[in-house]
């Protein structure tokens, strides 16, 4: 299940966690009491909210969260609500610990921010977390953690619910073509669902003959792969085209 959504086996973790603070309520009353509100995170957004992410692959990400957590509320018959169900998750996703196979909410320790250039850090012996300070630290200084290496803007907001200005751990994948790769022998890495979707709709009875010599037609024309150099290019010109369009509708950064 976690691999499908990239979690990393903190969905399936955060729901166990969850189900036991729901199961023994009488137990952790004033700890659940005690509590904030869920954090913000996508798979909390509504769908107009959602739109923001239209251009990220955190927004495919969270709403296949959401959708698992869903299935998971209503295989499971509980008597809590979906919406406090949702909460709890993502409560428990963003304040939890973990020190595989272990995760679990530590009270007091979870209340500390995080941060890439953390004051403390933290241990797990098997049976006990510790905190121990990585600096000379003065009374009414801030305890600071780094929840996780290479925590980028992305994973902050999908698993924490914030974003941090600057993140120096934020990269960004760009696809680049191999000068040295034949265009029209390569699989292309470029929205394959949009380029497949622009070669059909530039295609050519020349492109189809093209494409029936080179073994690539049968009784319809195979518009996975590349068909003629003029075919990709005008592709790849209108998915530009589109992307330039998409991004063009966002704000202009400071």
């Amino acid at each position: 299940v976690d691999d499908r959504v990239g979690a990393g086996g903190m969905l399936a973790s955060a729901l166990l966690c969850s189900l036991n603070l729901v199961a023994r309520r009488g137990d952790y009353a004033d700890y659940l009491d005690a509590l904030p509100a869920p954090p913000s995170v996508p798979a909390l957004w509504t769908s107009s909210e959602g739109d923001a992410l239209q251009a990220s692959p955190l927004r495919q990400k969270c709403a296949a969260s959401r959708r698992l957590w869903t299935h998971a509320h209503a295989a499971l018959g509980l008597q809590l609500e979906l919406d406090a169900f949702l909460g709890l998750i993502a409560l428990v996703r963003s304040r939890a610990y973990s020190s595989r196979p272990l995760l679990t909410l530590v009270p007091v320790m979870e209340m500390i921010n995080h941060a890439p250039a953390a004051t403390a850090t933290k241990e797990f012996d098997g049976e006990t977390f510790r905190v121990t300070a990585a600096v000379d630290l003065e009374t009414g200084d801030e305890l600071t953690l780094d929840y996780g290496g290479g925590l980028g803007n992305a994973d902050l907001l999908d698993i924490y619910g914030f974003t941090l200005e600057n993140n120096p751990r934020d990269t960004l994948a760009l696809a680049v073509a191999d000068a040295d790769v034949d265009v029209l022998g390569a699989a292309s890495s470029l929205a394959p669902k949009a380029l497949k979707h622009y070669r059909r709709q530039h295609v050519t009875t020349e492109d189809r003959v093209n494409a029936a010599i080179r073994g690539m037609a049968g009784s319809e024309v195979d518009y996975e792969r590349p068909l003629t150099l003029r075919n990709e290019r005008e592709a790849v010109r209108e998915l530009v085209a589109a992307v330039e369009a998409r991004l063009a509708a966002y704000e202009t950064a400071p």
